[in-house]
């Protein structure tokens, strides 16, 4: 179903990150060695618009981004 969320286990296993820095890095779903960059800010985690060549990357983007929106 297009548009459907759907629970991915990676996410759910950086919650515990995500809730204590903010900021957590996955594998990209496409399986393509990428990382996204999830960042949660009080009771909202925005998932990836882009995606990153390394974790660090990954978790440096999303750093600036909450940096940006707070």
């Amino acid at each position: 179903m297009s548009g459907a969320l759907i629970h991915r286990p990676e996410v759910e296993a950086v919650k515990p990150e995500l809730e204590a820095s903010g900021v957590a890095a996955v594998p990209s779903w496409r399986n393509d060695g990428r990382w996204e960059s999830w960042v949660r800010i009080g009771n909202i985690t925005s998932g990836p618009s882009e995606t990153y060549a390394t974790r660090d990357d990954a978790i440096a983007a999303g750093h600036a981004w909450r940096e940006t929106h707070q």
